[in-house]
């Protein structure tokens, strides 16, 4: 019998209601100790991560006395004061970790090191984890993306982020779930013009009940896939496809049991892909879960495969599942949308935009509840239309747009000039501009953000 490895033991206990609760109600209990200690900023990250854990709804009465807090600290809820005062960020410059990103990227060229890019390879004009949509000139500002929670962290350490907010609009992508975090309330200031996409509905009710200088809008990172890059096709080579990485969080373990199920029930052996990369576990620790459910003959493991291989997989899947039930916005969900395959994703999802899977797009799941909701999505599989519906409101061109439409108002309710809007941009995974053409016309903008690298 294989053995539950720690990572999926945390994993399986985080995903109860009852561990999540405890889990709040352990935080907030730390955060009030922290203030008696006088202790606040540690005290207001601890009330962050309760929060965090307990939801929205689950907060309860807490809620308020965490935004005093908030408010106390200067980062919203009626006293926001201007960033280089956000006690967060300064906290964070001072800390190991801020060092450690300063470190990272010294050792790359400041051509990489502006775009935040920790590796120099291939063109390194070609974005990292930050990518310039809009040039500044003159009054009008330009407009700045940075793309990942840690590379959103990162910089706050690597740039003079108040002296740069004079000259730009910030968007932040965010990849994770539950933004009660300190990574993003770093960015909180009078003098800074932040939108955080926040494509999960109770994000971006957190976000705008701050009443600060964040801004939520209603995509994420999957909202921007390339539709061009992707195609349906008649011929399918496997039922099932998932894309994710060897990680305990991403729950192999549910899938392999809803296969084992169909089976033994059914009398049903589906073909699966599964298309991933080492994270946490490696390739070896799936191939023995796959062993123990007894699915060699039917599961098929694909690594590290370049982004045109996997969109040729999906074209010829029959349906696409997400196991996971907590993490950032998936792009493999929307890559599948536009490969015209329905999906199969958990009701409960903490992280992505759930009235993206409807009655065009797929199905969803409770408790317990996958195998059954393979069955339906691959027995009603031509009553979905998920490539019309991802076209009609969803991939880079609709997302560069709603993008747009946001820093316009935001730019007019400031009082500040608006006169070019952003160039489209996507996620091929990572950050690419649509047109390459982008890169050049970028690259003077690009030499002008070496000004803001900060030194220690």
């Amino acid at each position: 019998m294989m053995p539950i490895s720690k990572g999926e033991l945390r994993e399986s206990l985080g995903a109860r209601p009852d561990v999540q609760r405890l889990l709040g109600r352990f935080y907030f209990l730390l955060a009030r100790w922290d203030r008696l200690r006088d202790r606040r900023n540690v005290a207001l990250r601890h009330a962050l991560e309760s929060w965090r854990w307990l939801g929205n709804e689950a907060i309860g009465a807490r809620r308020d006395e965490i935004r005093d807090w908030i408010r106390d600290a200067g980062l919203g809820c009626g006293d926001l004061r201007p960033l280089a005062q956000n006690p967060l960020r300064r906290d964070f410059l001072q800390t190991e970790q801020a060092r450690i990103w300063l470190e990272r990227l010294r050792s790359v060229p400041v051509t990489c090191r502006v775009r935040m890019r920790r590796y120099n390879v291939g063109d390194p004009r070609l974005p990292g984890n930050l990518i310039l949509l809009k040039e500044p000139q003159g009054e009008e500002k330009g407009v700045v993306l940075i793309k990942y929670t840690t590379g959103i962290e990162a910089a706050s350490a690597l740039f003079d982020l108040p002296a740069m907010a004079e000259r730009y609009v910030f968007v932040l992508e965010p990849s994770s779930w539950g933004y009660q975090d300190a990574a993003y309330l770093m960015y909180a200031g009078s003098d800074i013009d932040v939108i955080i996409q926040s494509p999960a509905s109770e994000d971006f009710d957190f976000i705008l009940d701050l009443q600060s200088n964040l801004y939520p809008v209603r995509i994420g990172a999957g909202d921007w896939v390339k539709p061009a890059l992707f195609e349906s096709r008649q011929e399918k080579t496997y039922d099932l496809i998932a894309v994710s990485g060897w990680n305990p969080l991403k729950r192999h373990r549910d899938l392999f049991e809803a296969l084992r199920s169909l089976r033994r029930r059914h009398h049903l052996s589906l073909n699966v892909a599964l298309v991933g990369y080492p994270q946490g576990w490696t390739r070896e620790d799936i191939l023995r879960l796959i062993k123990k459910y007894g699915l060699e003959e039917t599961c098929t493991i694909y690594e590290r495969l370049p982004y045109a291989e996997v969109a040729q997989l999906l074209a010829r899947s029959r349906a696409y599942v997400l196991m996971s039930r907590r993490e950032g916005a998936n792009k493999a969900m929307y890559e599948s949308l536009f490969s015209d395959v329905p999906v199969v994703v958990y009701r409960h999802h903490r992280g992505i935009n759930l009235e993206h899977v409807n009655e065009q797009t797929g199905v969803s799941y409770g408790k317990d509840g996958l195998a059954d909701a393979i069955m339906d999505v691959l027995h009603n599989g031509r009553q979905f239309r998920p490539r019309q519906w991802a076209d009609e409101h969803t991939g880079c061109h609709r997302s560069s747009e709603k993008l747009g439409a946001a820093l316009r108002q935001l730019a007019l309710r400031a009082g500040l000039r608006w006169t070019r809007d952003i160039v489209p941009k996507a996620n091929t995974p990572n950050l690419r501009y649509v047109s390459a053409l982008e890169v050049d016309r970028f690259a003077e903008a690009y030499d002008d953000l070496a000004q803001y690298l900060r030194l220690e």
